[in-house]
């Protein structure tokens, strides 16, 4: 082969590399999707972080996923690492790989994956998430929230692109409430009044903090009726915070 028919053989060969390469740059369609999340035993709340990247490229790598979330002990997890277990059995992947984004324990968090690209010999992928923080007298437990995305193989390495969504400060929604249960303290510069009778379906306890502590003092250990509010800021079903306005009755 002369040096002119070489020059010319590496040229065509450049741009079919060119052209195959950009071939393969866009969006990368998603196949199948999974989202769910992992309770834990640790309770408590935490600060905002984002979530991490990991991609699973065989069937040992799916059994070491499913082997970290084997060592939380509890019943809820167990039951949905089971359908996680169903899902990715069905994963071909000699064919398809999974983009697993998952969060560290927390609380109130939400992910969404908005799209994946190659883009730069990279395998992209932009990621929403949400963390809304809020203050517990019970703190909640934390859970391992997760989004997964089955796609085409790929040989490139995967970067993760996550964008936290801001939370809007919704205004405190209140309900004029009458209650009657044993006052009891709780922690540093909190009540707790516990009802005379639980419903099922009903907040059990109300915490009560402010000005009114001092007033309320005597009546530490008894049964009592108070007016006042109740805010439905919170979300957990055991707790509901009560700003009191008057002591209607001493048992």
């Amino acid at each position: 082969m002369n040096v002119g028919m070489r020059g010319r053989f590496v040229y065509a060969l450049a741009v079919v590399i060119a052209t195959a390469t950009f071939a393969l740059a866009g969006p990368v369609s998603i196949k199948n999707r999974f989202r769910d999340s992992m309770p834990t035993n640790v309770q408590g709340t935490s600060l905002s972080a984002p979530p991490y990247i990991q991609v699973i490229r065989s069937e040992r790598g799916a059994a070491h996923l499913l082997n970290r979330f084997k060592s939380i002990k509890n019943r809820t997890t167990r039951s949905r690492l089971r359908k996680l277990k169903r899902q990715l059995k069905y994963v071909d992947f000699s064919k398809y790989m999974v983009i697993a984004v998952l969060s560290q324990p927390m609380d109130n968090y939400q992910i969404s994956i908005k799209k994946i690209a190659l883009e730069d010999n990279v395998v992209k992928v932009n990621v929403s998430y949400r963390h809304e923080l809020k203050n517990y007298s019970i703190p909640p437990k934390k859970t391992i929230y997760y989004e997964m995305a089955v796609v085409k193989k790929l040989p490139q390495p995967t970067f993760l692109e996550a964008h936290a969504v801001e939370v809007e400060n919704k205004a405190e929604e209140t309900m004029q409430v009458t209650v009657t249960g044993r006052l009891m303290p709780w922690k540093k510069e909190v009540y707790q009044l516990v009802p005379a009778k639980i419903r099922r379906g009903k907040k059990n306890s109300y915490y009560i903090r402010g000005e009114k502590l001092e007033e309320l003092e005597p009546y530490l250990g008894k049964v009592v009726t108070l007016a006042g509010t109740v805010s439905h800021e919170r979300d957990s079903p055991y707790e509901s915070e009560l700003t009191v306005q008057k002591v209607v009755k001493v048992y």
